[in-house]
């Protein structure tokens, strides 16, 4: 990994700015795009040998699911399994949404909207990173379950479409 990712984070940290947190962001999501196409690169032939057998109807065996899996939903089995504050934004969804309710059917004063607008604003971001999780967990149930009992001609399909869009495009 190239170490100006981790000097950013650290720098960031540091000086406590916006700005310094937003370069720190855009060097962290080049590293992300970077260790994807790394990946890619890596395993591009084992996909094309998978795809092949997708379309085919040959037998596809365990591992090879295991590198459909990090080819399709890796990014979401990663990000789930590093996590750690799922609980914690549950907690802070319940305790905004109590807030909330303080402000209904009330008549508020100025300073009632501004804290109102920062509770809104804070239940936005965590509704978002609530959604996210869930939608990444989702993605791997949804694969899982579709391999579980193996692949029909029309997963087969999917899959092998899926996995050859990836590999045309870098940014997938």
């Amino acid at each position: 990994m190239n170490l100006n990712v981790t000097q950013a984070m650290a720098n960031a940290r540091r000086v406590m700015t916006d700005g310094a947190f937003q370069q720190a962001a855009g060097l962290v999501s080049d590293a992300k795009n970077a260790v994807r196409e790394e990946m890619q690169e890596k395993t591009s032939s084992k996909i094309e040998t998978i795809i092949e057998s997708l379309q085919s109807g040959g037998p596809i065996t365990t591992e090879e699911v295991a590198l459909m899996k990090a080819w399709i939903v890796g990014d979401a089995k990663g990000y789930t399994e590093m996590e750690n504050n799922f609980h914690d934004w549950l907690s802070e969804y319940d305790r905004l949404e109590e807030s909330l309710a303080g402000y209904e059917g009330k008549n508020c004063s100025t300073e009632d909207l501004s804290q109102l607008h920062g509770i809104l604003e804070d239940a936005t971001r965590i509704s978002y990173d609530i959604a996210t999780f869930l939608e990444k967990q989702d993605r791997m149930k949804r694969f899982d379950s579709a391999v579980a009992d193996g692949l029909d001609e029309d997963e087969r399909a999917i899959l092998a479409r899926a996995l050859s869009e990836k590999l045309r495009s870098p940014n997938s």
